[in-house]
C-alpha cells in the first residue's frame, strides 16, 4: 500500500512536470516525456510486472484527459513498461549512457506506435 501511494505521488509530480513545465524544458523543440521516463525507470528498477501495471494506469489516466484516440497511450506505456522491464537485472546501473540509450529507444517505440496508429 505504501508503495502504491508513493507511485501515485510520483505520478502526480511527473504530470505536473509534463504538463506545466515540460514546454519550457526543450532542446531544439524536443520536449521530454517525464511519464515515459518514469515508466522506463520502473521497468529498470522494479521489473516487468510493476512497470506494465504502472504504465497501463498512467497511460489510462492520460488517455482519459486527452482528446486523442482513446487507449493509444495506455497501450504504448504498457508495451514500454514491458520492454524496459525485460532489462531488469540485465544492465549496469552505474552506466548512465546505457540508461540514456534505453530511454531513447523507449521514446522511439512510443513515437513509432503513434505513427503506426495515426498514419
Amino acid at each position: 500500500m505504501k508503495k502504491s501511494i508513493s507511485y501515485l505521488f510520483l505520478y502526480f509530480v511527473f504530470c505536473i512536470l509534463q504538463f506545466f513545465f515540460g514546454r519550457y524544458i526543450n532542446v531544439y523543440g524536443i520536449f521530454p516525456n517525464f511519464i515515459l521516463i518514469f515508466v522506463v525507470y520502473l521497468g529498470l528498477s522494479k521489473g516487468i510486472i510493476n512497470a506494465q501495471l504502472m504504465g497501463f494506469l498512467f497511460g489510462l489516466a492520460w488517455d482519459v484527459f486527452s482528446t486523442d484516440i482513446f487507449g493509444v497511450r495506455t497501450v504504448m506505456f504498457t508495451v514500454i513498461g514491458y520492454l524496459a522491464g525485460r532489462f531488469y537485472r540485465n544492465f549496469d546501473r552505474e552506466k548512465v549512457l546505457t540508461q540514456v540509450v534505453i530511454i531513447f529507444f523507449a521514446g522511439a517505440v512510443y513515437w513509432s506506435g503513434f505513427g503506426l496508429i495515426y498514419f
